[in-house]
This record gives structure tokens, sequence and C-alpha cells, in this order.
């Protein structure tokens, strides 16, 4: 891809993304599996693409060009990256909680 495809891929990922990853910290949900789902979505959808991180004169083309789109397109990055921590620490609580209440009902089944 030349620098203007590039430039159009990521302008195009930070104006579809924006929305929904404000949503996902902003808004509230009913339900976890909503949740779940839209940021599932925008991962998959920020992944669709991959940041020509070694090609110098795609930097300074973005530099140059409007270096707040690159600006918001790291924002988006961190945020989806915080959020899927996130998730995968809410996870592993569960995952022992669940673990701590099977060994306890083992415990009770032996007595």
């Amino acid at each position: 891809m030349n620098n203007e495809s590039n430039f159009d891929k990521l302008k195009d990922i930070v104006e579809t993304l924006d929305e929904m990853v404000s949503s996902l910290i902003a808004d509230d949900y009913e339900n976890l599996d909503t949740f779940l789902s839209n940021h599932s979505w925008c991962m998959d959808r920020f992944m669709s693409w991959n940041f020509p991180t070694e090609s110098l004169d795609f930097f300074e083309y973005v530099v140059e060009r409007d270096i707040n789109q690159y600006i918001r397109y790291r924002e988006l990055s961190a945020a989806l990256i915080a959020i899927s921590n996130t998730i995968d620490h809410f996870d592993a609580q569960q995952n022992m909680y669940a673990a701590i209440a099977a060994k306890s009902l083992n415990k009770e089944k032996l007595h």
C-alpha cells in the first residue's frame, strides 16, 4: 500500500472506532454479552489493518498530513488494550471464585 492508501485506512479505522470505543468506556451496558460483543467487534476492526510501523516514510507522511489522526489511533489502541486487560482480569477473578466454590462444594461432600 502506498502512503495515501495507508492514511485513508488509518482515518477509516479511527472514524469507525471512535464512537464505539467511547461507548465502551462511557455507557452503562445492561448486558455483559453486548459489551463483550461490541468490544470484540472493535478489536477485530482495529486488528484488520497493521500500522506500517517499519515505514518511517509513512510515519513522516502522517505527521505532515494530519498528526491528530495518528494521535487518535494511538489513543484508541491504548483504550482497547486497557479494556481487554480489564476483561481478562475480570475473567481471572471469576475463574478464581468458581474454583473456590468448587473446592468448598467438594469439602462439603466429603463431610
